[in-house]
């Protein structure tokens, strides 16, 4: 009856010795004998350090005994990498080799390999271990006599690639070079400060914050967009404790400072727009699909980054119903940017859109007559109305002049033949009130023609005002009186 197979590919254990052990003295032989007549169990440490070296058992299970592993001696003075037997090696050039120099130690004799377990001392009874199929490569490491490798041999990088390729165990998985290495980006230098005794440069409050750099193949696509911009979303924090212990004794404020709509540069793109109206959200965070997230069941759904709720992939979501056919999902702009804007569906909008409202607030005290800005002020919107948006022709338009008190102005439409501006003026500035409910917020489409008239007689109607007051917080609050009822502010 042989011995069990205890590794992938080994043969039953048998008497007969193995290539490669020819040039070893007698001891081992004694040794072999000794095995065969009386077997006991592995060493525990043997059995599951499964991982610990380049070549221990698949899933903790103990290597067969009669073979030598590859970077492991079987004795303190036996070469580790003549004595191993590489395929397509003479045995007699081994033998050879050890003679030439039977004083001297060998290269890697003594120690093991790189990334393997320290070898046990070997007890009576106890099998020696054993390689499980791995197959050396081609090109090794040189004998004696023929120098030390050079630092980028190919046979030590085909090694260390070998190597770290190798499967071990049921958890190992063999990660591509490639697609693995991070790209290199350029750092922040960082230097100390001693803020108890010299003041801190401003001027470095304006420099950009450390680069964030991901993990490799934290996101779903490999697009450099992937991370949120500083200018959008930015930490007070660029290293987060890992609990709110460690955050409380570190005592630093950590805080997200968010501005979804900022004003965009010159040199700087703008935000993508999904037009298809495909909004993908998460069922119980509501946080929209990004390039994050998960994709499971074939891409049939998705798991949330936030939550780790699996929901839905919409159904349209590969679909484009401008041109009727599938689209590459890959593309999508809110998997590739991590700021992007959607066109809200109907379903999005609580009530119909309301009109654009534009108020004006003028300052009519005596220093901005003289200085001449109340007469630029209006000069430079009766100029500007042609640029107002007014695509829907709703667009709606407000006037209020400030001083010592608060002058509301109704604005008649140019089909009202005796209409005409009328001024109304409300001197209660601690409870301020709207003096009509209507015809305050004119139509700009309706009444185009009486507003150029009322801009262009405003700088008349105070050019002898000598009221130095300016009642600016009464006419916000009126102000915000005014709008309300249509933006909702």
């Amino acid at each position: 009856m042989s011995a069990p197979h205890d590794g992938y590919g080994q043969q039953p254990y048998t008497d007969e010795p193995q290539q490669g052990f020819e040039g070893q003295s007698e001891a081992p032989h004694a040794q072999a004998a000794d095995h065969a007549k009386k077997k006991k169990r592995g060493y525990a440490s043997q059995a599951y350090e499964f991982g610990a070296g380049a070549n221990t058992g698949v899933a903790g299970q103990v290597p067969a005994a009669g073979a030598q592993q590859y970077g492991i001696p079987s004795q303190p003075q036996t070469p580790a990498y003549a004595a191993a037997g590489y395929p397509g090696q003479d045995p007699s050039q081994l033998q050879q080799q050890q003679q030439q120099q039977p004083g001297v130690p060998q290269y890697g004799a003594g120690a093991p390999a790189y990334g393997a377990p320290q070898p046990l001392a070997p007890q009576p009874g106890a099998p020696q271990p054993a390689a499980y199929g791995y197959q050396a490569p081609d090109v090794g490491y040189p004998g004696p006599g023929q120098g030390a490798p050079a630092p980028n041999a190919p046979g030590v990088a085909g090694i260390n690639q070998q190597m770290a390729g190798m499967n071990l165990g049921p958890g190992g998985q063999p990660q591509p070079q490639s697609a693995q290495a991070a790209r290199p980006v350029a750092l922040n230098q960082l230097y100390p400060t001693d803020l108890l005794n010299q003041p801190f440069n401003v001027s470095e409050l304006d420099l950009p914050p450390p680069p964030i750099i991901l993990p490799p193949n934290s996101s779903v696509t490999p697009s450099p967009h992937a991370n949120c911009s500083p200018q959008y979303v930015r930490s007070t924090l660029n290293a987060v404790p890992t609990t709110h212990s460690l955050l409380k004794k570190s005592r630093l404020p950590f805080s997200l400072i968010i501005q979804p709509y900022g004003a965009l540069h010159d040199d700087e793109s703008p935000v993508n727009i999904v037009q298809d109206q495909i909004i993908a959200r998460c069922r119980r965070c509501r946080t929209y699909i990004n390039p994050f997230v998960t994709f499971l069941d074939h891409g049939h759904r998705w798991r949330c980054n936030m939550c780790q709720l699996t929901n839905d992939v919409p159904q349209a979501f590969d679909w484009d119903a401008a041109t009727q056919k599938s689209t590459d999902r890959w593309g999508r702009h809110e998997l590739n940017y991590s700021v992007v804007e959607f066109v809200a569906p109907q379903e999005y909008m609580v009530r119909p859109p309301q009109p654009l409202v534009y108020l004006f607030l003028f300052d009519v005290s005596y220093a901005s007559v003289s200085t001449g800005l109340l007469a630029t002020s209006a000069r430079t919107i009766l100029d500007s109305l042609n640029r107002i948006p007014n695509a829907d022709r709703r667009t709606r338009l407000g006037f209020i002049a400030v001083d010592s008190s608060l002058n509301y102005f109704s604005i008649p439409k140019d089909d009202d033949e005796n209409g005409d501006t009328s001024m109304l003026v409300v001197s209660d500035l601690d409870e301020p009130f709207l003096p009509v409910p209507t015809d305050l917020l004119v139509p700009l489409t309706e009444s185009r023609q009486s507003i150029e008239n009322f801009l262009t007689k405003l700088p008349e109607m105070f050019q002898n005002n000598q009221n130095n007051g300016s009642a600016l917080g009464p006419a916000l609050k009126a102000g915000h009186k005014l709008i309300s009822a249509l933006g909702d502010a």
